[in-house]
């Protein structure tokens, strides 16, 4: 806003997403745009398409500008010299000569190829190449070193270096992809090693153990109790515990984190009916109109 000298602050909500999706993940080990995209964010021409030797000569945005158009807008002619597929035109010659035997016999086939002339451009730097290299998924022809170089055991069988070549598009989206598989992946596995620090900080309640679990803000009125009392009535697999009260089960599962046990038993498993209750009904029906701490 400063560089701008203005005040409207949405222009800087783009600079804002970008420095957010920059940042370093420690959950998915990687940044946003990695993630999603398979690739660092751009960010100035050094880290676009545009070759480093035209770069250099880069000065203003209007150089910058007519380079953008030039690279995009390929003249009409040049476009269909480099497209040009190898066109061979035969032209047959026949005389024909009646024989002795009366039967007529062809010979004297004269053919002419012409073979056109071919300009094959890499799709990543669109500087001339001789078609030696494809992409493996594409199939557009790309240098040697402008390609990626991959190792798949799938492709073990194909001979030759051009059979584990990709482009730079083509090697992003396989990047997006395992990018996305393995960030869900540390996701678990950041979820367990808070699911550990979490059962480090709270020692396991034992069954039938009452326990004092407080009531969030938007579930009581002002009047009512912080805090609703409850039992354990059963541990999950996973650590969560089920609760019940007076007036029924509650009909979510709780963390350790989310009770505190207290010393004494003031209810009992036999009598917590069968039926499951919101937390907001329950603290409700506990209510006594004072705040118990």
């Amino acid at each position: 806003m400063q560089d701008k000298k203005t005040d409207r602050w949405s222009e800087g909500l783009r600079f804002v997403q970008l420095t957010k999706i920059r940042a370093f993940h420690a959950g998915i080990n990687r940044t946003p745009y990695e993630a999603l995209f398979g690739c660092k964010a751009k960010v100035g021409l050094a880290t676009s398409s545009l070759p480093q030797d035209v770069l250099q000569d880069i000065q203003t945005e209007e150089q910058l500008e007519e380079m953008i158009e030039n690279v995009q807008t390929i003249p009409r002619e040049e476009t269909d010299s480099h497209l040009q597929e190898t066109d061979t035109i035969a032209q047959e010659k026949k005389d024909e000569t009646v024989l002795h035997d009366g039967r007529n016999q062809s010979h004297d086939e004269d053919m002419v190829t012409k073979e056109a002339s071919i300009s094959v451009i890499c799709c990543v730097c669109l500087k001339e190449t001789s078609g030696a290299y494809t992409c493996r998924n594409c199939g557009r022809k790309v240098h040697a070193i402008c390609g990626h170089a991959i190792r798949d055991d799938r492709y073990e069988k194909m001979e030759g270096y051009e059979a584990n070549i990709l482009c730079n598009l083509c090697f992003n989206i396989d990047n997006a992809g395992k990018a996305k598989v393995e960030s869900k992946l540390n996701l678990e596995i950041q979820e367990k090693r808070m699911k550990v620090d979490s059962d480090k900080q709270f020692l396991p309640a034992r069954l039938g153990a009452t326990v004092r679990v407080p009531v969030p803000d938007v579930d009581r009125g002002r009047g009512d109790a912080r805090n609703l009392l409850a039992v354990v009535m059963s541990v999950r697999e996973n650590g969560f515990y089920r609760l019940g009260t007076a007036q029924g089960v509650l009909n979510q599962l709780y963390a350790r984190s989310g009770f505190t046990p207290c010393r004494k038993e003031l209810i009992r498993i036999e009598d917590v009916p069968n039926q499951e209750i919101p937390l907001r009904s329950a603290a409700i029906a506990q209510s006594t109109g004072t705040r118990v701490s």
